[in-house]
Protein backbone atom coordinates (compact mmCIF):
# COMPACT_ATOMS: atom_id res chain seq x y z
CA UNK A 1 0.00 0.00 0.00
CA UNK A 2 2.40 2.69 -1.17
CA UNK A 3 4.94 2.25 1.62
CA UNK A 4 2.48 2.61 4.51
CA UNK A 5 3.24 0.55 7.58
CA UNK A 6 -0.02 -0.81 9.04
CA UNK A 7 1.36 -2.47 12.14
CA UNK A 8 4.47 -3.63 13.85
CA UNK A 9 6.24 -2.52 16.99
CA UNK A 10 7.40 0.79 15.57
CA UNK A 11 3.81 2.00 15.20
CA UNK A 12 3.52 2.59 18.96
CA UNK A 13 6.85 4.40 19.17
CA UNK A 14 5.59 7.02 16.70
CA UNK A 15 2.76 8.12 18.99
CA UNK A 16 3.13 11.62 20.37
CA UNK A 17 2.97 12.23 24.10
CA UNK A 18 -0.61 13.50 23.74
CA UNK A 19 -1.61 10.39 21.81
CA UNK A 20 0.04 8.16 24.41
CA UNK A 21 -1.92 10.00 27.13
CA UNK A 22 -5.17 9.36 25.27
CA UNK A 23 -4.32 5.65 24.90
CA UNK A 24 -3.48 5.44 28.62
CA UNK A 25 -6.72 7.20 29.57
CA UNK A 26 -8.70 4.82 27.33
CA UNK A 27 -7.04 1.79 28.94
CA UNK A 28 -7.75 3.18 32.41
CA UNK A 29 -11.38 4.23 31.75
CA UNK A 30 -12.57 1.27 29.68
CA UNK A 31 -13.51 -0.85 32.75
CA UNK A 32 -15.81 1.94 33.97
CA UNK A 33 -17.89 1.88 30.77
CA UNK A 34 -21.06 -0.15 31.27
CA UNK A 35 -23.99 -1.53 29.27
CA UNK A 36 -27.41 -0.63 30.63
CA UNK A 37 -30.61 -2.58 30.05
CA UNK A 38 -33.99 -1.20 31.07
CA UNK A 39 -36.94 -3.50 31.71
CA UNK A 40 -40.69 -2.97 31.80
CA UNK A 41 -43.27 -5.21 33.36
CA UNK A 42 -45.93 -6.46 30.98
CA UNK A 43 -48.48 -9.22 30.93
CA UNK A 44 -47.58 -12.18 28.75
CA UNK A 45 -50.52 -12.60 26.37
CA UNK A 46 -50.15 -16.37 26.27
CA UNK A 47 -49.67 -17.19 29.97
CA UNK A 48 -51.24 -14.02 31.44
CA UNK A 49 -48.30 -13.78 33.89
CA UNK A 50 -46.51 -10.54 34.61
CA UNK A 51 -43.07 -10.70 32.99
CA UNK A 52 -40.07 -8.38 32.92
CA UNK A 53 -39.18 -7.54 29.29
CA UNK A 54 -36.20 -5.53 28.00
CA UNK A 55 -37.48 -2.17 26.78
CA UNK A 56 -34.32 -0.23 25.92
CA UNK A 57 -30.55 -0.37 26.20
CA UNK A 58 -27.60 1.98 26.12
CA UNK A 59 -24.23 2.78 27.61
CA UNK A 60 -23.06 4.67 30.65
CA UNK A 61 -20.08 5.02 32.94
CA UNK A 62 -19.31 4.58 36.62
CA UNK A 63 -18.92 8.01 38.16
CA UNK A 64 -17.65 7.19 41.66
CA UNK A 65 -16.88 4.40 44.11
CA UNK A 66 -20.28 4.82 45.77
CA UNK A 67 -21.81 3.15 42.70
CA UNK A 68 -23.27 6.09 40.81
CA UNK A 69 -23.59 5.54 37.07
CA UNK A 70 -24.26 8.27 34.50
CA UNK A 71 -26.34 7.47 31.42
CA UNK A 72 -28.91 9.06 29.13
CA UNK A 73 -32.42 9.58 30.44
CA UNK A 74 -34.01 8.11 27.32
CA UNK A 75 -32.30 4.79 28.13
CA UNK A 76 -34.01 4.42 31.52
CA UNK A 77 -37.11 6.59 31.13
CA UNK A 78 -40.21 4.66 32.20
CA UNK A 79 -38.25 1.57 33.26
CA UNK A 80 -39.60 -0.67 36.00
CA UNK A 81 -36.10 -2.04 36.64
CA UNK A 82 -32.58 -1.39 35.38
CA UNK A 83 -29.55 -3.66 35.09
CA UNK A 84 -25.92 -2.53 34.63
CA UNK A 85 -23.43 -4.91 32.99
CA UNK A 86 -19.67 -4.52 33.43
CA UNK A 87 -17.36 -5.67 30.62
CA UNK A 88 -20.06 -8.05 29.40
CA UNK A 89 -19.70 -10.36 32.40
CA UNK A 90 -21.06 -9.04 35.71
CA UNK A 91 -24.58 -7.62 35.89
CA UNK A 92 -25.84 -5.59 38.85
CA UNK A 93 -29.30 -4.18 39.47
CA UNK A 94 -29.56 -0.40 39.79
CA UNK A 95 -32.16 2.24 40.50
CA UNK A 96 -32.65 5.70 39.02
CA UNK A 97 -31.76 8.33 41.64
CA UNK A 98 -31.67 11.47 39.53
CA UNK A 99 -32.75 12.82 36.16
CA UNK A 100 -32.34 15.98 34.10
CA UNK A 101 -34.76 15.97 31.15
CA UNK A 102 -33.25 19.16 29.69
CA UNK A 103 -29.88 17.47 29.13
CA UNK A 104 -31.21 13.89 28.70
CA UNK A 105 -29.09 12.69 31.63
CA UNK A 106 -29.86 10.20 34.38
CA UNK A 107 -27.93 9.03 37.42
CA UNK A 108 -28.28 5.45 38.60
CA UNK A 109 -27.20 3.91 41.89
CA UNK A 110 -25.93 0.35 41.86
CA UNK A 111 -27.75 -1.80 44.37
CA UNK A 112 -25.33 -3.42 46.84
CA UNK A 113 -26.45 -6.99 46.21
CA UNK A 114 -23.34 -8.12 44.34
CA UNK A 115 -20.00 -8.64 46.11
CA UNK A 116 -18.13 -8.00 42.81
CA UNK A 117 -18.96 -4.30 43.14
CA UNK A 118 -16.69 -4.01 46.17
CA UNK A 119 -13.68 -4.19 43.83
CA UNK A 120 -14.98 -1.39 41.66
CA UNK A 121 -13.41 -0.45 38.34
CA UNK A 122 -11.72 2.92 37.91
CA UNK A 123 -14.16 5.76 37.51
CA UNK A 124 -14.19 8.38 34.78
CA UNK A 125 -13.64 11.16 37.34
CA UNK A 126 -10.48 9.44 38.61
CA UNK A 127 -9.03 8.81 35.17
CA UNK A 128 -9.72 12.28 33.79
CA UNK A 129 -7.56 13.77 36.53
CA UNK A 130 -4.60 11.85 35.15
CA UNK A 131 -4.74 13.57 31.79
CA UNK A 132 -5.92 17.09 32.54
Amino acid sequence: FGGFNFGGADATTRLTMDEQSVVKMFDTCTPSVVFITSYRNAQDQLTLRQENYPSSAGSGFVWDKEGHVVTNLHVVDGADSVQVTFMGTVSIDAKVVGIDPDTDLAVLKLLPSAPEFRSSPPTASQASGQMF
